[in-house]
This record gives structure tokens, sequence and C-alpha cells, in this order.
């Protein structure tokens, strides 16, 4: 899990 928040995933926030 690598690419986006410490605690989220690089895919976690894609949804505006």
């Amino acid at each position: 899990m690598s690419g986006g928040s410490p605690r989220r995933g690089p895919r976690a926030r894609r949804r505006q």
C-alpha cells in the first residue's frame, strides 16, 4: 500500500 495517504491506499480517494 504505497502511493496515497499514510493510512489510505493509492486508490483510496479517487471519486470526485
